[in-house]
């Protein structure tokens, strides 16, 4: 590739980034064809016919940072992001409660975002459950690349913990032992290292709280908080809309704070 001058580089950079080059010819003011001769000159690989209908085609719905903090939270728990193609990917969440995927539903719903629902059977739980998957878009797609860039759910390491995304993780993966009074939190989708992360990130925006990483059976690890810490984290988070759920946000006075052995 030769020199380039700013404009060049700039037209370059966007095509590589996911644009068009009759999305840049708009954008530039220039002909189709002027970009298709730049592209060439400088050796760069242009897309198959596939890959470029796909992105002139694809949906570029923007959800607000509302909507991603509970997006984030449910990518903590059973949400996933599903690559579709080379440019777009869809959301996808699974519960047994109909109404927790109404609730997802709508919220998309009111950022013009279709979702279908559907009633599947699992053969390892041996049950119904419920399965929304979104339409497919570019940001999703990006949210993809973040969470899974080896194929397997990591951590983002520019994730954010907010009270909305503790909320939202709390409903898909928080239970509540009576026995030991504490919140567990199932991570089985991270590594050791990574729940120690997220604990960090909890203190973060929840200040100093009790809480450690437990090792189930060699292999699944989940994050106990004890229940004076959890109390103090309910008392920041925003109204409960999931009536499925109230359960998991009740405060209990706690008389005894029990030690939580950390690895």
């Amino acid at each position: 590739m030769g020199k380039l001058d700013g404009k060049e580089q700039e037209i370059i950079g966007k095509y590589l980034g996911g644009l068009s080059m009759p999305q840049l010819a708009l954008i530039y003011g220039v002909a189709h064809q002027s970009i298709d001769k730049l592209l060439k000159k400088n050796k760069v690989q242009k897309r198959s016919k596939k890959e470029s209908l796909s992105i002139r085609f694809a949906n570029y719905s923007k959800v607000s940072n509302e909507l991603l903090e509970k997006i984030n939270g449910w990518l903590l728990g059973d949400g996933s992001v599903y690559w579709r193609d080379s440019s777009q990917a869809s959301f996808e969440h699974g519960s047994k409660h109909f109404e927790y995927v109404e609730y997802i539903k709508n919220c998309f719903a009111k950022e013009n975002i279709k979702c279908n629902v559907r009633k599947i059977f699992s053969k390892k739980a041996k049950t119904y459950f419920w399965l929304l998957t979104t339409q497919r878009t570019i940001q999703f797609k990006e949210l993809r690349d973040k969470w899974y860039p080896l194929g397997i759910k990591i951590i983002p390491q520019d994730l954010k913990i907010t009270p909305s995304v503790m909320k939202f993780w709390i409903m898909d993966d928080g239970s509540l032992d009576k026995i030991d009074n504490i919140l567990s939190l199932h991570t089985c989708a991270f590594k050791t290292e990574e729940c120690h992360k997220l604990i960090e990130k909890i203190k973060y925006c929840f200040g100093e709280i009790k809480a450690s990483v437990i090792l189930d059976g060699r292999q699944y690890s989940r994050i106990n908080i004890n229940r004076l810490s959890y109390n103090k984290i309910i008392d920041i988070m925003n109204d409960i809309e999931v009536n499925c759920f109230q359960y998991k946000f009740n405060k209990k006075v706690c008389k005894k704070d029990r030690n939580i052995k950390e690895l």
